[in-house]
């Protein structure tokens, strides 16, 4: 545990958040640290997430987009390879789950990617495939535009 005073040494687990002009946000990986995250940059509106892989320190934060699914009164789209939104569904079994309808559940639409571009409100999304070596786990960084 790090106990300095310097505010370089505060750092959370790196999510992505991408603004395009005044239509849409959208999220790379809910993080443990997303709702922190979320609060420091006061995020107002999310219109997607985009999970790279189903790691723990990737995943774990999504129970808490559930303010932006009574904020914006919908689904909140959620995108990633068939593996990892697999297991986001083994390990999230409560959110995907009919039988359960609190409101206190996030609302998630689930879209399966592969290596084909993806268009989002107008930008360009092509997921890269990437496998780890020291790990045998498949990845997807993305292109968003020209840039990844």
């Amino acid at each position: 545990m790090c106990n300095s005073d310097d505010p370089r040494d505060k750092r959370l687990r790196p999510s992505i958040y991408i603004k395009f002009g005044d239509r849409w946000c959208r999220h790379r990986n809910t993080t443990p640290d997303f709702r922190q995250q979320a609060l420091r940059a006061r995020i107002e509106r999310l219109d997607g997430i985009f999970f790279t892989h189903s790691h723990a320190d990737h995943v774990m934060g999504l129970d808490d987009v559930r303010p932006f699914n009574f904020k914006q009164g919908g689904v909140i789209p959620i995108y990633g390879s068939v593996e990892t939104i697999d297991n986001i569904r083994h390990c999230f079994r409560y959110i995907f789950d009919s039988r359960f309808s609190e409101s206190s559940v996030p609302r998630l639409v689930t879209t399966f990617f592969d290596c084909a571009p993806i268009d989002f409100f107008g930008l360009e999304f092509t997921p890269i495939r990437f496998v780890a070596r020291q790990r045998h786990c498949l990845r997807f960084p993305l292109r968003v535009g020209r840039v990844s």
